[in-house]
């Protein structure tokens, strides 16, 4: 059965109000902003980061 769409509407809220350093992100986030000696925007890096892991679940970021 799929959750109540108020239930989905509070999730909602809360995941939208999570920034990169409550997953701890801010250093990748700061480092993609910086410019390189070049003057240059860093290269992307692609990456995958566990945020959360349980024994039903893993988001991963």
């Amino acid at each position: 059965m799929p959750p109540m769409p108020a239930a989905v509407s509070f999730i909602r809220g809360i995941m939208d109000a999570i920034g990169p350093d409550d997953v701890r992100l801010g250093d990748e986030v700061r480092f993609f902003n910086k410019m390189n000696t070049a003057g240059r925007q860093n290269p992307p890096i692609i990456t995958c980061k566990p945020i959360y892991a349980s024994s039903k679940f893993t988001v991963n970021m």
